[in-house]
């Protein structure tokens, strides 16, 4: 956790922490984001500690001026596991005997614009 909150600078500052819905009262869903919008980390945890929990939570992309329809990158700095995602609302999982927490960090998917290359 340690070299987490060193490797991220949105996990540093005391004043950006913004919480986000989660459908479910026993998962709490927060993000963290430094002023160039750059370092963006989101932590979903189950505070249930008996029993494990589903729930949409539903990522601002729209902050960052992802559409619902294109691709984004999710980095899950617990376990190093890096995955594609498409839209704001997604359901997860979190189980307090396996996996009570994901600190998931935001990595923008970059767009190429494929282009006709005899119009410009």
């Amino acid at each position: 956790i340690n070299r987490i909150r060193r490797d991220n600078p949105a996990l540093q500052e005391l004043e950006n922490l913004t919480f986000y819905p989660a459908h479910d009262d026993s998962i709490l869903f927060y993000g963290k984001m430094n002023f160039h919008r750059d370092n963006v980390v989101f932590v979903i945890a189950n505070v249930d500690p008996f029993q494990a929990h589903e729930a949409d939570v539903e990522f601002p992309i729209h902050v960052f001026g992802v559409p619902e329809h294109e691709p984004f990158g999710i980095e899950n700095l617990l376990t190093g596991e890096k995955q594609l995602w498409q839209g704001s609302r997604h359901r997860l999982r979190l189980d307090p005997h396996h996996n009570p927490a994901m600190i998931l960090r935001f990595v923008p998917w970059p767009h190429v614009d494929f282009r006709d290359p005899h119009h410009g």
